[in-house]
């Protein structure tokens, strides 16, 4: 077997990303300590390579951070992360909640995916994962058959799995006694989302800087090629003050607002200033009414 290393850089591991990344005290404190316990003590069940594994489940409604705390305990034990999307058919590792006897294809998806983690050490996530953990029932017995699949793999995975939820209202017994912690994500606060804001705002306005940056260097190499180019650098951006209360008070998750954020950058591209949050208004002004044309040239 051949493999093409060219383009084979070591990875550069973003430590500071668990203690960045918007958590409660209290989940940072839990999850920190069940980690440290995880790789320090090795559990076995009375059956031989049973039990294992940590089990995680991260509950709560969409864009709070359940993924984003994935993603800052993968930085954390610089191992990759594995992710397997319920219902998403671009990849080879999805789930789909499609009639019929499915259990089977859900097997496999999830043998082949769990073998491939196993070979690289990795953390894997179930995104969207209630499927496998609602209480079974006479009643279905196709969905109690998903269950009894993922139940199996569960007890038999021996690294760390982390089950994103955020619409089950009944576990089933055997599988929630298969998980070590859950945390419940809760809606985001006022003060939550303005530490968003300003966090997704600063991080836009330094790539934009530095692409400012690389365009000026570039010209400078076209002007004059055979000098080295200068380390030639725009003056940083005026602080950004703090968003309003008209913004922050907007019940928006983490997800709408990077997404907000990321057009408001572009408005900001579009119009040849600085991103400020003049832009973020104005993209707000326009979400209010969905069926409105935004006029991109005010």
């Amino acid at each position: 077997v051949k493999f093409s290393i060219e383009n084979i850089t070591k990875v550069t591991w973003k430590g500071g990303l668990f203690e960045a990344v918007e958590l409660t005290d209290k989940h940072r404190v839990a999850i920190g300590s069940f980690l440290k316990a995880y790789e320090e003590i090795t559990f076995d069940d009375l059956v031989p390579k049973k039990g294992r594994g940590l089990v995680l489940n991260f509950a709560g409604p969409p864009g709070v951070g359940k993924t984003l705390a994935a993603d800052a305990i993968s930085e954390k034990l610089e191992k990759p992360l594995y992710t397997i999307r319920a219902g998403d058919r671009t990849r080879d590792t999805y789930i789909d909640e499609r009639g019929g006897d499915y259990a089977s294809v859900i097997d496999a998806t999830l043998s082949k995916a769990l073998a491939v983690a196993a070979c690289w050490n990795a953390i894997v996530l179930i995104d969207e994962a209630d499927i496998f953990l609602h209480k079974r029932s006479i009643g279905d017995l196709s969905r109690s058959a998903v269950v009894a699949v993922f139940l199996h793999h569960l007890e038999y995975y021996q690294g760390i799995l982390i089950l994103t939820t955020n619409r089950i209202t009944t576990y089933d017994p055997a599988v929630k006694s298969r998980i070590q912690l859950t945390l419940n994500f809760k809606n985001l606060s006022e003060s939550g989302r303005r530490a968003l804001w300003e966090k997704f705002m600063e991080k836009a306005r330094e790539k934009a800087q530095e692409r400012a940056q690389e365009k000026a260097q570039e010209k400078t190499r076209e002007r004059a090629p055979e000098r080295a180019p200068e380390n030639e650098s725009k003056s940083p951006y005026p602080k950004l003050g703090p968003p309003s209360r008209s913004i922050t008070k907007l019940p928006y998750n983490g997800r709408e607002i990077k997404n907000t954020v990321q057009l408001a950058q572009l408005l900001a591209i579009s119009q040849k200033k600085d991103l400020e949050w003049e832009h973020v208004r104005s993209i707000v002004k326009s979400h209010k009414d969905r069926n409105a044309i935004f006029d991109w040239s005010r």
